[in-house]
């Protein structure tokens, strides 16, 4: 229940774009080839600001990766990258 709960956060949605998309990302590890079922991180939301971190594991073309990413929100904004990192 909580996995579902993750993946249908918006935050962990533009952190899966991010990923998709970044193009750091893929010079190192090649065109995404698929994204880990089991994220790990969480989210904390109050007054209608926020912030996420999430530990997503990360399959491309030329190697497989782990990506850090953290997000904050500000209230009525949506999410933003705060910084990301390739373990």
């Amino acid at each position: 229940m909580t996995i579902f709960l993750i993946k249908s956060n918006r935050s962990y949605e533009i952190s899966e774009r991010f990923i998709r998309e970044n193009p750091q990302v893929r010079s190192q590890l090649g065109e995404v080839i698929s994204i880990g079922l089991v994220p790990m991180g969480g989210v904390s939301i109050s007054n209608g600001r926020g912030e996420a971190n999430f530990d997503i594991k990360v399959k491309g073309t030329m190697k497989s990766a782990t990506i850090n990413i953290s997000l904050y929100k500000e209230s009525n904004s949506d999410w933003k990258i705060k910084e990301y990192k390739m373990k």
